[in-house]
Formats: C-alpha cells, structure tokens, sequence
C-alpha cells in the first residue's frame, strides 16, 4: 500500500546565536517551503510565541491562518493552503486535542514541513508534536528552532561557553548548528526540567515559563 511508504518524518533542530536570528532563520525556511510548494504549519507553545511568529511572517507578505477548530487539522485543509501559499498557525493546545492526526480516506502525495520557533521546556510537549507529525500521510519534515541566550539553553549551558566552542570547531557564529551532540543535550535538558516540574502552570512565554515553575 503507498500509505505504507509515506517516509518517517525527519526532525531537525536548529541551534542560533540569538533569538533574533532563530526568528529569522525559521522565517526563511517557511519561504522555502512556501516556494517548493509544500504545506507550511508552525506550532506555538506560547500565546506570545503565535503573535510574534504571526506578525514576522505577514511582515513578510505571507499569509497567515489561526486555526481554530480540531476539523482544520486535516490533509485537505494543508493542501489547500499549500496551493493558496498560505501558513496554517497551529496553537499547541489544538494540536493536543487533535493529536494523533485524523486517519486520511486515502494516500496523499502531500509535503509538509512543520515548524516550531521556540521549544517548550519540557520534554513531553515537543514529544507529543514529533507524534503529531508522525501520523500526518503527507512526506514531513519537523523544524525546531532556539536560541542560544533563549531562557532554555541559559538554563543548562553559558552562552558564552557554547560561542567558544563553535570557534573552536569552526563553526561561525552566525550559522546554524545542526548538531547531534547539542540537539540530544537540549533533548536531555528538557527532560531534567520535566522532572523537577511535574505540575506545570501554563504561561505566556518561555520567560515567563520559568518565572511560574522554577523560582
């Protein structure tokens, strides 16, 4: 059955120098996305998160929908918006509800890429949106993006600790770090939080995320 060789979803996280280039890197690869024709859905833990990512991309001139309801969350609605250059916003409380994806009525040959602009703390939550792109029958690709003074990565590595050792290895400060060493220690990081959080009071932003759980 072709619904059998729908490839697994890639997951790639991207580590940047500074919120600001995170914002615009997660920008530029929606452009491409946009551009090679694929469905473009982005993922907000945080209600300032949705705002700011809304208001960066139509600053752009790209068109942008909030969904609202479970029944948007489907491979036809993403076509559509595909063709329509537009960029589903998916706020994640809407993705719990939906998640796994609804079973399709047959195979697509839809593309997707998923992003998300600003990890969550804790582990479970980017958990449960890497599950969510598992079950979408569309070929995913799932971006993760932060930034190395983000409240996150300061919680667990220096900043300036991390600089020097990118220069060591070469790495310009102003590329993307797509390591599997730095990507599995944020992964890890998430985890020691989750443990030390297990009743989470919900929050506006990853600032203020902190603020609430881990005075």
């Amino acid at each position: 059955m072709f619904w059998n060789r729908i490839p697994k979803p890639k997951t790639t996280a991207f580590i940047l120098l500074s919120e600001k280039e995170a914002a615009e890197a997660f920008v530029e690869d929606v452009e491409n996305a946009l551009r090679h024709q694929k469905a473009a859905v982005v993922i907000s833990h945080f209600t300032e998160t949705h705002k700011r990512v809304q208001t960066q991309l139509e600053s752009r001139g790209i068109t942008t929908k909030t969904l609202t309801a479970v029944s948007e969350l489907n491979s036809g609605a993403f076509e559509s918006m595909a063709r329509m250059g537009s960029v589903a916003l998916a706020p994640f409380p809407l993705l719990q509800l939906a998640a796994p994806f609804q079973k399709h009525a047959g195979p697509s040959l839809g593309k997707a890429d998923l992003f998300v602009p600003e990890l969550h703390p804790t582990r479970r939550r980017d958990a449960l949106v890497e599950s969510f792109a598992r079950s979408i029958p569309f070929a995913t690709q799932l971006k993760l993006y932060e930034a190395m003074d983000s409240p996150l990565l300061s919680s667990f590595m220096d900043p300036d600790k991390m600089r020097g050792f990118l220069q060591q290895f070469g790495i310009k400060l102003d590329e993307r770090v797509e390591s599997d060493f730095v990507t599995n220690a944020l992964f890890k990081a998430q985890k020691r939080i989750e443990k030390k959080v297990p009743n989470e009071q919900e929050a506006a932003s990853q600032q203020h995320w902190f603020e609430l759980n881990l005075r």
